[in-house]
């Protein structure tokens, strides 16, 4: 396994967030979802051999929905077959 720590916490994340998550969703999570997405669609990545892994709280907070903000992403995306790992 080759583990990707993205480090792009950028202008360009956060636009990409806003592309694929409402604009009502935290801050920190558009930020998290755009460099999911920047990454997956700079075309760094083989996307049939390519899983986004994400910790996870429990929690009733919006950190919580961050799983379900990525894998609504991936599909808006096209990218529906990549697995999402909480």
């Amino acid at each position: 396994y080759n583990l990707v720590v993205l480090q792009n916490d950028d202008k360009t994340a956060v636009d990409t967030g806003l592309k694929y998550v409402n604009n009502d969703a935290c801050y920190p999570s558009l930020i998290v979802i755009g460099q999911i997405m920047d990454a997956l669609l700079s075309g760094k990545y083989d996307l049939d051999h390519t899983a986004v892994l994400m910790s996870q709280t429990g929690g009733g907070c919006r950190a919580s929905n961050y799983i379900g903000f990525i894998r609504r992403a991936l599909e808006k995306a096209g990218m529906a077959q990549i697995p999402v790992i909480s």
